[in-house]
């Protein structure tokens, strides 16, 4: 579990400030033993099969519940994403909670690497590789629209591949000037895209295929990971990260991610992050002390809030004891920041602490001399020091009362609920033939007679069940179906309108086209026009277009969700009804009832509805390909103005002003430039659209009535049991039914004991 360093003084004895958590051992307890209960309820199937009193329909789906749990049990992750600006400290911070120096501390912020941390029995580094597919569409994007034209792959798309290619690249990359790479005080994003792809190609082209690629570096070669991730020149070929390591915090069922600044200056990072985001359970947000709420946490937090996730929120306050002169100090910049978080985030959990202390505190005996001087010097800072633990420790409560309290019985509760259901229906199962095994003919012909006929009546509800939920997929397909074309319809919805409105609007600052053009000319002042316009649409789409169509998503999942609670509500008083029906028959028979109670429909809810039927969001990134016709377009028409301008001097007319055939040009390349961003972005919307429907929606749908329809069915299989072939058993002469007797007598005992653990790790599950 999660670590810290030992306290002493006024913290008493030699302790731990991030100590194990006792709910988070309980968790790992309960899903164990679960586990253990599965595995033992296996094993009491495969006895029962032993004795060829096995039936069809019943007994062959308490093994496939009992091997689909101990999959989905295997499977199921939960997901911690630490994210945070540039320079927050995140990769100290993650590198606090493993208790080790996993993470190069300050990579780039030019890649948009996620980095996942594991649990794994030594050091192990996973590096996932773009296929050089990828990498060519990345630098065909990048270069669309070029300025001049060095840049040339006569009869063929550029594919980095090749040398003539590379060269070409590198010749038009050397021809630019610094106004090119450089403008407005900011480096040219894909400028540093090509360079970082031709200095690193090198190194990696043996590695890079044609498909993804992944390479490992375990045990000595592990470090070498930092290569990676703190070179631009090579993370820029990686998707991303995954290590995996042997932390205390970390579990097979938990992944912490290190993830890119959120204010990167790349908007398509931006829109990875948010692909990860919609699969985290739990956020933490890192703010430095140094900087305090910064304009880009703020816009980022309020895209979170937008995005309908700040339920899953932890702010923490990354505290440098060197920024600050004393405690009151640090005092004043905390409520500085919880005034400014609570304007978007009423009450938030926030935490402040300083992750590289505890880290210092954790690898003391690795810290290099500088660093021990920082360490030694902190350590004499008693009342920083103080508030840091205490801040520590009332983290490490908070985490793992998110994670343990709030998550992880999503996980369990269903998978305990169906083992608990097939239980019983098992022991039912044995009951009855122990019973019938020393009955007479009649007796036996006349129980399975009235039970057949209460089996027939719930396989009837059953049929009428699966046949409304089928027809209410059908139906709640149609109204969503419809919300999601309203909702990016071009004509009558907002989303669009409002994106085109964007394009149609924007406004290049005329002053600065004059002086671009009189220092760097016409197509450098055309790209670097472009690169605004594309920067500006790139990052309206991810910080107010990407976010607003999660939370219509989200909507739509919660629309589902309250559809099918409607729906099942009469089915649970019919399923109720009827098995209360079955046990009226049992007693009459003179055989014991199911115990099982029917409270309430255990309903699934959207997270275990995508879990289960694997289900994922068409990735956010919006991938705007812009035609390089833009460029030609506009140069075809500089050349008409230029021509149109020397017949004016030659007949002697007065000249226009100066630049004023290049702002002509400049004017109507924007203007196809728009018109080209406006419609690749309206086919993407299409295509995103259809998307969502068919490939997530509509499969949303019908993965909820199917959880539904198991729930109910669960019921009717733990009261039923087949007796088809009980006379056929009884009647057997070869049949040593003393010994059959023995071994349904030990079965019963064990199911007895089986169901007494069941009830206790609900107990323990719900805190009941």
């Amino acid at each position: 579990m999660l670590q810290g360093h030992h306290l002493r003084g006024s913290f008493g004895e030699e302790g731990d400030i991030f100590k194990t958590h006792k709910k988070m051992d309980n968790y790992e307890d309960i899903k164990n033993e679960l586990l253990d209960v599965n595995s033992i309820f296996a094993e009491l199937l495969t006895r029962a099969g032993a004795l060829s009193v096995t039936d069809n329909d019943g007994f062959s789906q308490w093994k496939a519940i009992s091997r689909q749990i101990a999959e989905k049990i295997q499977g199921e992750t939960l997901r911690v994403a630490v994210i945070g600006s540039i320079k927050s400290g995140k990769s100290t911070f993650v590198n606090c909670l493993l208790e080790g120096d996993y993470l190069k501390r300050g990579a780039g912020v030019v890649t948009a690497i996620v980095t996942r941390i594991r649990k794994g029995e030594e050091p192990t580094a996973r590096l996932y590789f773009k296929s050089w597919d990828e990498v060519n569409e990345e630098i065909r994007n990048a270069t669309a629209i070029f300025p001049g034209n060095t840049l040339q792959t006569p009869g063929s798309a550029f594919d980095l591949r090749r040398e003539t290619d590379r060269e070409h690249l590198a010749q038009a990359l050397a021809s630019l000037g610094s106004d090119y790479l450089i403008n407005r005080g900011e480096r040219n994003a894909d400028s540093v895209l090509l360079l970082s792809y031709l200095k690193g190609f090198e190194r990696v082209k043996d590695v890079v295929s044609s498909e993804s690629r992944t390479r490992i570096h375990a045990s000595d070669d592990f470090n070498l990971h930092r290569n990676f991730s703190g070179d631009d020149s090579l993370a820029i070929y990686l998707k991303d990260i995954q290590l995996d390591v042997d932390a205390k915090v970390l579990n097979d069922h938990l992944e912490i991610a290190d993830c890119q600044g959120s204010d990167s200056p790349n908007p398509h990072h931006l829109a990875m992050i948010q692909d990860y985001l919609l699969v985290t359970n739990l956020i933490i947000y890192v703010i430095s002390t140094r900087t305090g709420l910064r304009r880009a946490d703020i816009r980022f937090i309020s895209m979170i809030k937008k995005m309908g996730i700040m339920d899953n929120i932890i702010f923490v306050l990354n505290c440098d004891f060197s920024e600050h002169e004393n405690i009151f100090d640090l005092h004043a910049l905390v409520e500085k920041n919880r005034e400014e978080l609570s304007l978007i985030c009423p009450d938030p959990d926030l935490f402040i602490f300083s992750s590289l202390y505890n880290l210092f505190s954790k690898t003391e005996n690795h810290l290099t001399e500088k660093d021990r001087a920082r360490f030694d010097q902190w350590r004499l800072d008693q009342p920083m020091k103080v508030f840091s633990e205490d801040e520590s420790r009332r983290f490490k409560e908070a985490f793992d009362r998110k994670l343990t309290q709030e998550r992880y019985p999503l996980l369990l509760r269903n998978h305990l609920g169906r083992i608990n259901l097939s239980c019983q229906g098992f022991h039912h199962w044995l009951n009855v033939r122990r019973d019938l095994l020393n009955s007479d003919a009649d007796r036996i012909e006349t129980i399975v007679s009235r039970l057949t006929a209460e089996q027939k009546k719930s396989k009837e509800i059953g049929a009428m069940i699966r046949s409304t939920l089928d027809g209410a997929v059908s139906k709640i397909q149609k109204d969503i179906r419809h919300e999601v074309d309203h909702f990016f319809d071009p004509f009558s919805g907002e989303l669009i309108d409002r994106v085109v409105a964007f394009i149609r609007e924007y406004r290049a600052d005329s002053g600065f086209i004059e002086e671009e053009l009189g220092s760097v000319g016409f197509t450098t002042t055309l790209f670097n026009l472009f690169q605004q316009f594309k920067h500006a649409v790139d990052r309206f789409m991810t910080t107010s277009v990407n976010p607003e169509m999660m939370q219509f998503i989200r909507k739509c999942e919660h629309r589902v969700a309250e559809a099918f609670d409607q729906i099942s509500k009469p089915f649970e008083v019919m399923v109720k009804d009827t098995l209360a029906d079955y046990n009226t028959t049992l007693r009459d028979q003179g055989l014991d009832p199911v115990t099982t109670r029917m409270d309430g429909l255990v309903r699934p809810n959207p997270i275990s509805v995508k879990s289960i039927s694997e289900l994922a969001l068409p990735p956010a990134a919006e991938v705007m390909n812009y035609s390089a016709r833009i460029k030609s377009d506009a140069v075809l028409r500089y050349g008409a103005y230029s021509l149109a301008r020397l017949f004016r001097k030659v007949f002697k007319k007065s000249a226009e002003p100066k630049y004023t055939e290049s702002l002509k040009a400049l004017k109507d390349g924007m203007r196809r430039m728009k018109r080209e961003t406006e419609r690749t972005i309206k086919a993407h919307f299409r295509d995103y659209q259809e998307g969502i429907k068919f490939q997530y929606l509509f499969k949303f749908i019908s993965g909820y009535a199917d959880l539904i329809h198991e729930a109910l069915m669960d019921h009717f299989t733990a009261h039923q049991t087949d007796l088809s072939n009980i006379s056929d058993m009884i009647s057997d002469h070869h049949l040593d039914r003393r010994k059959t007797t023995q071994t349904l007598d030990e079965l019963l005992g064990e199911t007895t004991r089986m169901a007494e653990r069941i009830d206790t790790l609900t107990i323990k599950l719900t805190g009941g």
